[in-house]
């Protein structure tokens, strides 16, 4: 039963349709050290090479992603843990047990690989591979990024696990925003 309902207009914009790649506003791509930095029209983008995922974004209000915790990247990186409840004590045995021996609570995350391409003037791919390590088993996480010229960043994701792993509670990226935003 529905106990509330509201509707809202916002007041946005109306987005812009895709262009063609080949008339999108021109990327300058920038590689400094680990850092690779995609400038377009009114945007920026960073990457690590480092971390394999988006470090630093701005569409000229200021910075979006929250700063790194502990060597832990603000970007989309692969999380496959979920608090455990009620429901998870299943055949007898409770289910986060299983996930806490299998270590999928304290992952331990290695890029494998990080691949810049420039196909054309207004779009730029990152494709990133990095291993989680658990216990019993990993899951390889690799990333194809697509950034545009009128802004708009792509992220496909594939996942792949190895080893004796239970059943995952969840699989996904976990993306932190900075605490300006409400």
């Amino acid at each position: 039963y529905a106990v509330a309902r509201e509707q809202l207009k916002l007041e946005v914009a109306t987005p812009v349709l895709r262009q063609r790649a080949d008339v999108l506003s021109p990327l300058t791509l920038t590689e400094q050290g680990d850092l690779v930095r995609i400038t377009g029209k009114d945007f920026t983008a960073g990457f690590s090479r480092a971390a394999g995922t988006l470090v630093s974004l701005d569409y000229g209000f200021g910075e979006l992603l929250a700063p790194p915790e502990a060597d832990v990247p603000s970007g989309p990186i692969l999380q496959a843990w979920r608090a455990p409840t009620d429901n998870d004590k299943g055949f007898g045995k409770w289910l986060a047990r299983e996930w806490t021996q299998a270590g999928l609570d304290k992952l331990s995350r290695r890029v494998e690989s990080f691949v810049v391409t420039q196909p054309a003037t207004g779009s730029v791919r990152i494709e990133t591979v990095a291993v989680s390590t658990a216990a019993k088993g990993s899951l390889s996480h690799r990333a194809v990024w697509t950034v545009s010229g009128d802004g708009i960043i792509d992220l496909a994701n594939e996942f792949i696990p190895a080893g004796e792993l239970p059943p995952l509670p969840r699989i996904g990226v976990v993306l932190r925003l900075s605490t300006t935003l409400e």
